[in-house]
């Protein structure tokens, strides 16, 4: 475990990160858009509906990084068989109506993303539909194609399956010693390091298991520009 959350030892990250890397590869919610407050906030209505009481701190530790199967396996456990494609499609309602509003990108996320002078994609948990409504919202659809935004829906295999990273790796004609994942979940950094490949954790909160991963902890976007030598924080 490594964490540079302290001026010196960024300048130590700089030192011994890979001197090389032909390609960036961006998580999506919780790494370039704040999404994932809003959609527990959903989620904790959703399943107040249903009578679930589960915070809203509880929903993020249990569901951040996860995909829809985890969430409705989870509510069937407590309430038995229920129309699971209704409440997807339920869910993703309100998440388009709310990130419309309100959906915000990380901090220091842009800045990151346009100092990027090699390729970059985007390998996400959630489905494209997701994604596209996310990104525009936030104005980060315009720093990347959208033949270079991956979605485990696409080969129906959810990290922490390495599947996406490796799917990725390959429509971007790129190896995994010459690619470096951002993530901010157990499961994507999980992923990242079951590949094989240089994998930071963007780690605003100090998570402990993120800080005892093996990744390479990050408290802001602009220490990992630093470490990727795009700039000073």
């Amino acid at each position: 475990m490594i964490s540079w959350h302290k001026a010196e030892c960024l300048f130590f990250a700089v030192m011994v990160h890979p001197t090389e890397y032909k390609l960036i590869i961006f998580d999506c919610d919780g790494t370039l858009v704040n999404s994932e407050p809003l959609t527990m906030g959903i989620l904790s209505l959703m399943m107040r509906e249903l009578c679930i009481e589960k915070s809203h701190s509880a929903l993020m530790e249990a569901f951040a990084g996860k995909n829809m199967k985890a969430i409705t396996d989870f509510i069937s456990s407590h309430i038995g068989p229920f129309d699971e494609n209704t409440f997807e499609e339920d869910y993703r309602q309100r998440c388009v109506q709310l990130f419309r509003k309100e959906l915000q990108p990380i901090q220091g996320a842009i800045e990151l993303i346009k100092s990027v002078k090699t390729s970059k994609c985007i390998a996400s948990n959630g489905p494209h539909r997701k994604m596209k409504i996310s990104l525009s919202a936030t104005g980060i659809n315009q720093y990347f194609k959208d033949e270079h935004i991956f979605s485990a829906y696409d080969i129906q295999k959810w990290k922490p399956d390495p599947a996406l990273i490796y799917f990725a790796l390959d429509k971007m004609k790129c190896t995994e010693i010459e690619a470096i994942l951002i993530e901010d979940t157990m499961s994507g950094v999980n992923a990242g390091l079951t590949a094989g490949i240089t994998t930071l954790a963007y780690n605003p909160e100090q998570d402990k298991d993120l800080l005892s991963s093996g990744a390479l902890n990050f408290s802001t976007m602009a220490q990992i520009k630093h470490y990727l030598n795009l700039g000073k924080p």
